[in-house]
């Protein structure tokens, strides 16, 4: 995550209005609202191309 210098340059540099900078900036330090939990039809692994 970018430090609150790296976040105002980045800001400055999209020309966000203060608005928007708010809005980030509130959504940047609150807690997720949903809990990431694991499901049963969740499965990670390699596939082979078909080419």
């Amino acid at each position: 995550m970018l430090n609150t210098l790296e976040f105002e340059e980045w800001c400055c540099r999209l020309k966000l209005p203060e608005v928007a900078r708010q809005v980030i900036s509130q959504i940047r330090f609150t807690e997720p609202v949903r809990q990431v939990k694991t499901l049963d039809g969740n499965v990670s692994g390699n596939y082979n191309s078909w080419c």
